[in-house]
C-alpha cells in the first residue's frame, strides 16, 4: 500500500510499507539502484564419459595345437632351400656363354612314401640334354623320409651366344618331373690394343677378332685393362720418350671418352685392384676410381716402374734396379725396395713383366743381357734365378698349374713352369718370339710382332700348340689386352 505524503519543499515522497516488494528511496532522495546479480556458478565439468566396454580378450593360444597335416605322399625336391612342386620350372641364371666355368645345380630329394622306392633305371632316363651331365647321380633306392642329394653340371662352353638351355628332370616310377632352364649371358668382350692406337674386339674369346672402330691418332705405348664395369686405356700422346700420357674409358671397347688428367709422364701399365684403377707412371703411381679422372701421386725419385699387376688382394709393381712395391689400395705403397734390393743384385736386374699365379704367389721377369726370373709368396720377399745364356724376358702369364714366360735368345722363345720357380724351355714347331698378352678363358694369348712387319695374335692351352686368331694387314704390333670382368653368383 502507498500514500502521498506532503513534505517541505513541495516535493512528494513515496512511503510504503516494508513488505519487500519495492525498493526504498536512498537517503539523498535518489532511487536506489538494483543490486548486481550474483554471477551464475560455473557449470560442473562434464562427468567422465562412460567407459567403453572392454574389447573381447584375445583367445589364448592352444597349448596343444593340432599337428600339421602330413606331407603329401610322393617325391619331394628342394633347391636352394625352396621346395619345388612337381611340374615346376626351375630357372637358374648362368655364366656367360662359352666361358670355361661349369655351373653346379644341386637338388635334395625326399621320398614321402610308406615303403622304399626303387629307381631301377639308367641315369639318362632321369635327364638327357645337351650340356647337362651328372656329378652326383640319383640313388637306386630311396627310403621313406630320407634325403638324398643329387647334383648336375652344366657346361656353358656348348654355347657361343646368350640363350636359354632347357632340360627335363624325370624320376622314373615316382610321377615326378621338373623342368630346368639355365639362362646364359652373352660372352665376355675382349679388347686388344696396338702400339699405334689400333684396337680389336672379340665376343668369342678371341675367335672373332675384328677392328673396333677407328684407330686413335698414331701415338705410342698403349695399355688397356678392365674394372668398375668398363675398359680403361692409357697411352703416350706422342712417340718421344718424355711425351705426357693420356687416358680414356669405354663401356664397350669401341667408343672411348677422354679422362681428365694432368699432362704427366705416360703410364707403363694399369690394373684394377683395391676398388680403383692404378697405373705405374714413371717412378710413382696414378689412380682413378672410375676412369673418368686420374690423380697422380707425388714423385718418389726412385727406379722407374715398368709393369704392374693385381691379385690376392694386393697390387705389385716392378721396375728398374729390381725395384718392387706393394699396395693394397693403389694409393699407399709399402715394402718399396727403391733402386736395387734384389738378393745378389746386379745392374742388369730390370723387371719388365709381373703376374699373380692363380694358386697364390707372384712371378716377375726381366733382364737385358741375361734373363732374371723372381718368385715371391707375398710380394715382399723374392727368390731370384738368372739365366746368363739368354737376353731377358718381357712378359709372363699363368693359368692354373702352368705359367709361361717369354725369352729373348736361349734355347726357346718360351719357357714353362708348373710352380713359378723351376723353368724349362718349350719345344715349339715355329720358334718365334712371343709377347704374352695374358689369359682368356683358360687360353694363353700372345702376340708375335716381327720387326717392321705386321703382328699376329695366337692362343694356346699349353704354350706348345698355338692357333692363329688374327693377322694384321699393316705394321701393327699388338701390345695390350683386357677381358671384360664377370663375378659368378654361385
Amino acid at each position: 500500500m502507498r500514500w502521498m505524503i506532503p513534505i517541505l519543499g513541495g516535493a512528494l515522497a513515496l512511503v510504503g510499507c516494508d513488505d519487500g516488494s519495492e525498493p526504498l528511496p536512498a537517503a539523498d532522495g535518489a532511487l536506489a539502484s538494483a543490486p548486481e546479480p550474483e554471477p551464475e556458478p560455473e557449470p560442473d565439468p562434464d562427468p567422465d564419459p562412460e567407459p567403453e566396454p572392454d574389447a573381447a580378450p584375445e583367445p589364448e593360444a592352444d597349448p596343444w595345437p593340432d599337428p600339421l597335416p602330413p606331407p603329401a605322399p610322393g617325391l619331394a625336391a628342394v633347391y636352394d632351400g625352396r621346395a619345388l612342386a612337381a611340374g615346376e620350372t626351375l630357372r637358374i641364371p648362368g655364366p656367360p656363354a662359352g666361358l670355361d666355368h661349369p655351373l653346379r645345380i644341386e637338388l635334395t630329394l625326399v621320398w614321402r612314401g610308406a615303403d622304399p622306392i626303387q629307381f631301377d633305371a639308367p641315369h639318362a632316363d632321369w635327364l638327357d640334354a645337351p650340356g647337362f651331365t651328372w656329378l652326383d647321380p640319383p640313388p637306386m633306392t630311396l627310403d621313406p623320409d630320407v634325403a638324398a642329394t643329387i647334383a648336375l653340371r652344366f657346361d656353358p662352353r656348348i654355347a657361343a651366344e646368350a640363350g636359354v638351355h632347357a632340360a627335363r628332370l624325370t624320376a622314373p616310377g615316382a610321377d615326378f618331373a621338373l623342368d630346368l632352364e639355365v639362362a646364359l649371358r652373352r660372352p665376355l668382350r675382349l679388347v686388344i690394343v696396338g702400339g699405334g692406337g689400333e684396337a680389336l674386339i672379340s665376343d668369342a674369346y678371341g675367335l672373332d677378332l675384328r677392328p673396333a672402330g677407328d684407330a686413335m691418332p698414331p701415338t705410342a705405348r698403349h695399355t688397356v685393362t678392365w674394372g668398375a664395369g668398363r675398359f680403361f686405356r692409357s697411352w703416350a700422346t706422342g712417340g718421344e720418350w718424355a711425351d705426357p700420357g693420356a687416358y680414356a674409358y669405354s663401356d664397350d671397347g669401341v667408343e672411348w671418352t677422354p679422362a681428365s688428367a694432368a699432362p704427366e709422364f705416360w703410364a707403363s701399365g694399369c690394373v684394377w685392384g683395391g676398388d680403383r684403377f692404378t697405373c705405374a707412371v714413371g717412378d710413382r703411381a696414378a689412380w682413378s676410381e672410375n676412369g673418368s679422372g686420374v690423380v697422380h701421386e707425388a714423385t718418389r725419385w726412385q727406379g722407374m716402374l715398368h709393369a704392374i699387376a693385381a691379385g690376392h688382394d694386393q697390387i705389385v709393381a716392378v721396375g728398374r734396379g729390381g725395384r718392387r712395391v706393394v699396395s693394397v689400395d693403389g694409393v699407399g705403397w709399402a715394402h718399396d725396395s727403391g733402386d736395387g734390393g734384389l738378393p745378389d743384385g746386379v745392374d742388369d736386374d730390370w723387371f719388365f713383366g709381373i703376374t699373380a699365379r692363380p694358386e697364390g704367389g707372384w712371378i716377375a721377369v726381366g733382364g737385358q743381357n741375361s734373363t732374371i726370373t723372381a718368385y715371391s709368396d707375398d710380394g715382399v720377399e723374392w727368390a731370384v734365378e738368372r739365366d746368363p745364356a739368354s737376353r731377358g724376358s718381357g712378359s709372363v702369364a699363368c693359368v692354373p698349374g702352368r705359367c709361361l714366360r717369354s725369352n729373348n735368345g736361349g734355347e726357346s722363345p718360351l719357357y714353362a713352369s708348373a710352380d713359378g720357380r723351376t723353368w724349362a724351355p718349350v719345344e715349339l714347331a715355329d720358334p718365334q718370339s712371343h709377347h704374352l698378352l695374358g689369359v682368356v678363358d683358360g687360353w694363353f694369348v700372345a702376340a708375335v710382332n716381327p720387326w717392321q712387319q705386321p703382328g699376329s695374335i695366337f692362343r694356346s692351352r699349353d704354350g706348345v700348340e698355338w692357333t692363329l686368331l688374327h693377322a694384321a694387314e699393316t705394321h701393327t704390333h699388338w701390345v695390350g689386352m683386357a677381358l671384360e670382368g664377370w663375378a659368378p653368383d654361385r
